[in-house]
């Protein structure tokens, strides 16, 4: 994150026509980087985010191409701003509920989870990297504004919305 915010800035020393679009969680990620995973003793799925009971801002990846392209289209109007997209803040137990409930008789349950606890139950290669994402996201307040993101795409889909469009694609990955 710190290698972002000096590229933003030199970027912004330069005087470079600029926007920045900073981008979420994707709900997309459920299903790859961050899929629950399936209990061999219960048959439910549990969810490892270190979130805790803190709102977690997503979006979905096919509503940020539509929002880049707004973007795009409205450049004089967008130059300069810095875009926090976001589709739904929800907590991981409200993300646990919504699965459920969208793709019974298939149960998810959020198990609260440290950063530490996360880099070492996910095989990602990048999991301390991603664990430290977290550990900020819970200490830093999130700056992204669905409101905004509405105002830019007005079809932006809520995690819920998402999830009923996708069930098929849901049921057949777990």
């Amino acid at each position: 994150m710190v290698a972002k915010a000096t590229i933003e800035e030199y970027m912004k020393n330069l005087a470079l026509p600029l926007t920045c679009v900073i981008v979420p969680v994707c709900y997309e990620d459920f299903t790859k980087s961050y899929k629950p995973i399936r209990s061999p003793s219960t048959g439910i799925y549990e969810s490892f985010i270190p979130m805790g009971l803190t709102p977690l801002d997503m979006i979905s990846r096919e509503d940020v191409g539509h929002i880049v392209a707004k973007i795009f289209q409205k450049r004089p109007k967008m130059l300069h701003k810095i875009i926090s997209m976001s589709g739904d803040k929800l907590t991981m137990k409200q993300v646990a509920d919504c699965l459920t409930n969208s793709l019974r008789p298939i149960e998810f349950k959020h198990k609260q989870i440290t950063p530490n606890e996360f880099s070492k139950i996910h095989a990602l290669d990048s999991a301390s990297d991603v664990a430290s994402m977290f550990s900020f996201l819970l200490r830093v307040d999130q700056r992204h504004w669905t409101e905004t993101t509405r105002n830019i795409y007005p079809h932006v889909r809520s995690f819920q919305e998402w999830v009923t469009s996708n069930q098929n694609m849901l049921r057949r990955i777990f």
